[in-house]
């Protein structure tokens, strides 16, 4: 078993999707206002959207050369999806009504 990614294609297709939704987050369109409006996402932090999915774009391509980069990115999604409490998901709880 190796560390890196098999077949490439699917992490490319990921890091394509990111470059065009980092672009369409310069001047966000419509519907991904709305999505940050809905959430209640800072208008102030909208700007960083952007370099954030540059970074991730970046992160997966660079994913395909380094060894269990990957796997690190992973472990973090994984702290934000089960974390109830981390700032992946506190936005989203929120705008839902819920709270801890």
């Amino acid at each position: 078993m190796t560390a890196l990614p098999a077949p490439v294609w699917p992490v490319l297709v990921l890091a394509a999707i990111q470059v065009a939704d980092g672009i369409l987050c310069i001047k966000p369109v419509g519907f991904i206002a709305a999505c940050f409006t809905d959430v209640r996402f800072p208008r102030r932090y909208w700007r960083l959207m952007t370099p954030v999915k540059f970074a991730a774009a970046l992160g997966l391509v660079a994913g395909i050369w380094i060894p269990y980069l990957g796997a690190i990115s992973r472990a973090r999604r994984s702290y934000c999806i089960f974390s109830w409490r981390s700032p992946c998901i506190s936005p989203h709880a929120t705008s839902a009504g819920i709270s801890s």
